[in-house]
């Protein structure tokens, strides 16, 4: 597959005139999709949809079909999702991201094609386009399988999880639209290029299964987490249940001899108050004692 990447009006003009190719133009090059606009007769629409892209759609038009996709990105600090737009025109497609396809443009070099056709092309840029979304699900899969190790420890915090989960849900909503229009989009293509857009449809429904699966790892994630925490609240206030109940007698002898009346034969004793401390500290043994063998402690 050829793959193009002009830089001036010069260089954009000579790609088009050179059929069976993708063209890769950055969307900050607004002289360029203009220029392309021109040339293309691209709806005014389009444009605006190419210039400020919103939502997973497909459009086909006097000449031409745009289809907006969204795609996972692995980032310095995780994951985050970056816009593409596909103009399929003839024998040739151009291809319009944010940033430069550097990690996919080795891959779209080695992608042979019998017809060197539009759609064609454009099955084959998806098909390369969508392992993204397979490397997006593993990573999302053994990051939770990290945390869950490491729930235990007490070292995750609650917005990690959810942070990832989100991530996941915004995963989801992009390939199920797009499973679902290139399935619609399937139906209307001609003969031969059906069997290659069932197969890209196939692929967008394991993606989204994946993608629930790890929705699911991530809900479980979630739940293990709030049953640990559950648990180290419930082991708080046992903790404190038991000082407080092991206090609660020896407070109530020291209330009573506390009380000042002036007739308590114990006052007078010579060994009332180590006779006391004594009892005090028996009983606290003893309730210890007990709470122990009941595994309370």
């Amino acid at each position: 597959m050829r793959i193009l990447q002009p830089r001036t009006l010069p260089e954009l003009r000579k790609a088009l005139r050179t059929q069976g190719s993708v063209i890769l133009i950055p969307r900050e090059e607004k002289d360029l999709i203009h220029h392309l606009a021109k040339a293309w007769k691209l709806h005014p629409l389009t444009v605006e949809d190419i210039l400020q892209p919103a939502q997973v759609k497909i459009e086909s038009f006097n000449g031409y079909t745009y289809i907006g996709i969204a795609l996972p990105q692995h980032a310095r600090h995780g994951w985050t999702f970056r816009d593409a737009d596909v103009i399929i025109h003839d024998k040739q497609i151009a291809l319009i991201t944010p940033h430069p396809l550097e990690e996919e443009r080795p891959l779209l070099e080695r992608r042979h094609t019998s017809r060197a056709d539009g759609w064609m092309l454009f099955y084959h840029v998806l098909d390369t386009l969508l392992e993204s979304y397979t490397a997006f699900t593993e990573d999302m899969m053994k990051a939770y399988q990290r945390l869950e190790a490491s729930i235990f420890k007490g070292t995750v915090r609650l917005d990690q999880l959810l942070t990832l989960k989100n991530q996941l849900l915004l995963a989801k909503r992009y390939a199920t639209t797009l499973r679902d229009k290139i399935g619609t989009l399937t139906h209307t293509l001609p003969k031969r290029y059906q069997p290659y857009y069932r197969d890209l449809h196939d692929h967008l429904i394991h993606t989204v299964d994946s993608l629930d699966y790890a929705l699911q790892l991530a809900g479980s994630s979630i739940d293990i987490y709030l049953s640990e925490i559950n648990n180290r609240t419930n082991d708080v206030m046992r903790v404190l249940t038991v000082v407080s109940t092991i206090f609660l007698p020896l407070t109530l002898i020291a209330g009573i001899y506390g009380m000042n009346f002036k007739y308590m034969p114990e006052l007078y004793w010579q060994y009332g108050y180590y006779a006391t401390l004594t009892l005090m500290l028996l009983i606290a043994l003893s309730l210890l004692f007990y709470f122990k063998r009941k595994g309370w402690v």
